[in-house]
């Protein structure tokens, strides 16, 4: 029979929790490269 898709499996979360965190990270880096100042980044982390 088939599974009911409406509960996430810890698969899935894990690999939900590692898009974000790769994701979060890439704009990171690229608000790193953008701007020179650290408070500049963590402002435009802030909004």
């Amino acid at each position: 029979m088939s599974k009911s898709l409406s509960k996430p499996t810890a698969e899935a979360k894990k690999i939900n929790n590692e898009l974000f965190t790769l994701t979060y990270g890439a704009l990171v880096a690229q608000l790193i490269k953008d701007y020179e100042n650290d408070e500049d980044v963590n402002m435009h982390l802030d909004k």
